[in-house]
């Protein structure tokens, strides 16, 4: 076996268009990311950011590395076959599976070296940050193993069964065909055909995609994906090709021969079932059903209709595997005259049971994110029970990570809520609305135990696996996380993301400079409230979108956290959509990249063509407060802003307040 390994590397080499594609599996990942490489490193030295680095990696190299393997495997089998080189041994016991083991040794050693040429990048950034976190490196291993060392090895049997059985037109063709079914290109077509075509076309795709991590891969909380349906969709290809080549490869039929066909076939069949049966459970694809939360909300809207009954408390107990298992406890209020019980909650979970307090089970229906439930045979009843189960896309609950912020209904809401803007206005139609869901605290007990990753709660832990207290919705996350303190405010925060989720001394002063200029206590507000920052590549600055999440116990910081602690000012307005007006308005004023932009937008000039950037809010409430800016001057106009906004007895609306300001009262 040894010298026919020398025998079949001599041959490699000996062939041109091996070194041409080996040159290519070498070259080429450097020519994909090059042009961006000086711009990702100089970003991940600023802010550590390691997971988007790696990510562009991940994102644009490993189909391409599984496009040149096929193509170099299947050639370097065909001119094998070529030279008679099987028929040669087919007639030694084992020889064939002997020649084409030492050919597919020789590739071994290309793929080894493509997997290090690839992950050298991924290697060299986290030297550059000084290291990672040892669970971080654990995750970024995995990945290179899943995404390139386990593609490229399926890669080498494509080549093998294709060389065995059809010729070079159909064989680039089908290695052609794969690598765009696999890609990132197949996404928008798909997107495009969602209406009709529904979920199957991406689901066809997914089969396919072994070598592409997904449309969302920088999850500073998940991590890079690795679950195993993942390894189970590989083994699904891995062990029905291997079967394939051996089948093609076989002379006399033996017992031996037989139960290797059939153990292949076998575990072809188990993987694949094994993904089929996870399949529901992708959270980083943000897909439900086919279609992603965004083209959901645009085709499908929602509606608005209030409960005459309230939710007392909840009582939520969680089980987290390849989904989220819930059992949750209601207690109803002012529901005894009530037949039918409305609720909104998300539409990927799908509601299994619901019954009464004595067991009673109560018919239901359910549409989407509106929950109807008969209460008609028990109308007595103050509590009801609902089993429901599933992941919600972007809100992600499994065995790598958590992602259940409070504005998001994974628990029931009394009514039916808008939880999105409707499709039929101008302005980011479809975009999910993030606002708190409850207009006041309730009592919630959370019961979960977790024990992969740290579990963080804004709830109090009052006993193991049991969280307990008053607020308008729990936000809970598991993950690449850590919780630390930072000028005196308390943060959780991606380990991925961390350089983006900082409040450093220049921060702390900020916040200092606007209490003065104000009158108000920013400072103490962050300091009592502790932040939670989601991942900011997930939810970024977007148009129509808050940087944050102002809940009643906690905050969900959207977007990066330190050196812009000017948009924290509304904080102070809580949830007075006026107060909010004015509080936006002197943020603008004091952020340096805003400013001039808002002076010259409102203050009676031309403008700087920059007015998109205020659509959706009230700009007759900015042209009186920059009017007021002039006349009174800022500081005058500041103080009186700050002592408007924090007085919860003054019910004026922003702009009879700036008029008011205008005319001296």
């Amino acid at each position: 076996m040894k010298s026919l390994y020398k025998n079949q590397l001599t041959a490699f080499f000996r062939f041109p268009l091996m070194w041409v594609g080996l040159a290519a599996i070498l070259v080429f990942p450097h020519a994909i990311l090059s042009p961006r490489i000086a711009f990702l490193l100089e970003d991940l030295t600023l802010t550590g950011d390691v997971l988007q680095y790696v990510a562009t990696v991940f994102r644009q190299t490993p189909t391409i590395c599984f496009l040149f393997m096929a193509f170099l495997s299947y050639e370097f089998f065909v001119r094998n076959k070529s030279r008679d080189l099987l028929e040669t041994f087919r007639a030694m016991p084992g020889g064939t599976l002997r020649v084409l083991g030492s050919q597919a040794l020789v590739l071994l050693g290309v793929l080894a070296l493509s997997v290090i040429n690839v992950g050298g990048y991924v290697f060299y950034g986290i030297y550059l940050v000084g290291g990672v976190d040892l669970a971080i490196f654990g995750n970024i291993v995995a990945a290179i193993l899943l995404y390139l060392l386990l593609p490229g090895l399926l890669a080498i049997v494509l080549g093998i069964a294709l060389a065995l059985y059809v010729g070079r037109v159909p064989a680039y063709a089908v290695i052609t065909l794969w690598g765009y079914l696999a890609s990132e290109l197949l996404y928008k077509p798909l997107f495009m055909a969602q209406a009709t075509m529904g979920p199957i076309g991406y689901w066809l795709r997914d089969v396919i995609a072994v070598s592409d991590v997904g449309e969302s891969l920088s999850n500073g909380i998940y991590g890079l994906p690795v679950e195993w349906y993942r390894v189970a969709r590989w083994g699904f290809w891995f062990f029905l090709l291997l079967g394939l080549g051996y089948l093609g490869t076989a002379g006399v039929a033996t017992r031996k021969k037989r139960w290797i066909k059939r153990g292949c076939l076998v575990l072809s069949v188990l993987c694949f079932a094994a993904f089929l049966g996870k399949q529901g459970y992708v959270p980083q694809d943000g897909r439900i059903d086919g279609r992603s939360t965004y083209s959901y909300y645009y085709f499908n809207g929602g509606k608005e209709e209030k409960a005459a009954f309230s939710i007392s408390d909840y009582d939520l107990d969680l089980r987290i595997g390849d989904g989220m298992k819930m059992t949750a406890s209601l207690g109803l209020a002012d529901a005894e005259k009530e037949e039918e019980l409305k609720f909104t909650l998300y539409h990927s979970y799908r509601v299994k049971k619901v019954q009464a307090e004595d067991g009673t089970p109560l018919p239901f229906t359910q549409d989407g994110d509106y929950l109807t439930v008969d209460k008609s045979k028990a109308m007595d009843t103050e509590r009801i029970t609902l089993q429901y189960g599933g992941n919600a896309g972007p809100f992600y609950t499994n065995n790598q990570g958590i992602y259940l912020p409070g504005d998001v209904p994974y628990y029931p809401v009394e009514g039916f809520r808008l939880l999105s803007i409707q499709p039929d206005e101008k302005m980011n139609a479809g975009d999910f609305i993030y606002a708190p869901l409850l207009n006041e605290k309730k009592p919630f007990t959370v019961r979960l135990a977790y024990g992969k990753h740290p579990l963080y709660l804004s709830l109090p832990q009052v006993e193991e696996g049991v969280y307990s207290g008053l607020c308008n919705g729990p936000t809970i996350m598991a993950g690449f996380l850590e919780e630390t303190e930072e000028e005196g405010v308390s943060i959780v925060r991606p380990l991925y993301h961390h350089g983006l989720a900082s409040f450093s001394e220049e921060d702390a002063a900020a916040v200092e400079k606007l209490d003065a200029a104000l009158g108000t206590d920013l400072a103490g507000y962050l300091e009592r409230t502790p932040l939670f920052c989601v991942d900011t590549s997930q939810f970024g600055n977007a148009l129509g979108h808050s940087s944050y999440v102002q809940m009643s116990d906690h905050v969900l910081v959207r977007n990066r956290l330190g050196g812009n602690v000017f948009r924290f000012i509304p904080m102070l307005a809580g949830d007075n959509a006026e107060k909010q007006t004015v509080a936006t308005a002197i943020s603008y004023l004091f952020d340096p990249s805003m400013r001039q932009i808002f002076i010259s937008e409102f203050g009676g000039g031309n403008g700087m063509g920059m007015a998109w950037r205020f659509m959706g809010e009230d700009e007759e409430a900015y042209r009186l407060f920059i009017r007021a800016s002039e006349q009174l001057g800022e500081d005058a106009l500041c103080r009186a802003a700050g002592q408007y906004i924090t007085n919860p007895k003054d019910n004026r609306s922003a702009q009879m307040f700036l008029q008011d300001l205008l005319e001296g009262e």
